[in-house]
């Protein structure tokens, strides 16, 4: 059976189900891992949409290209990645902060402390 299959952001949508606690949160493909020869040998490219301008570039070792969804999302697509729609704004640095990977033994309580309240100001709120 040839049937196609939407693998895009509306293919995922829902299917974590609704009793997750996060019901009629969408998700964004974001990246795509694709897997060009056999089982026992290939050959992986990576591709990813870029958050300035949402174009899609694809990484094939030395050579940068831009392309489409529609042309990474198909047979060869091994690994696909997805964001949720209220978390793709935020800043990796305010989910895992510098210090904590430069301080030994992690964040100090301070730390934690700030890192709390900032993060619990409202920024990424769930619906």
């Amino acid at each position: 059976d040839d049937e196609e299959m939407e693998v895009g952001v509306e293919g995922f949508r829902g299917a974590l189900g609704s009793g997750d606690g996060r019901s009629g949160v969408g998700y964004e493909l974001y990246a795509v891992v694709n897997h060009l020869g056999t089982m026992s040998a290939g050959h992986y490219v990576s591709s990813i949409r870029t958050r300035v301008d949402g174009k899609w570039h694809v990484f094939n070792d030395n050579v940068l290209t831009e392309t489409s969804e529609k042309d990474l999302v198909n047979d060869t697509a091994y690994i696909l990645w997805y964001v949720r729609k209220d978390m793709a704004s935020v800043n990796i640095d305010d989910v895992y902060p510098r210090s904590a990977a430069n301080t030994p033994g992690g964040m100090t309580e301070e730390e934690v402390e700030r890192f709390m309240k900032r993060r619990d100001s409202g920024r990424c709120a769930l619906s």
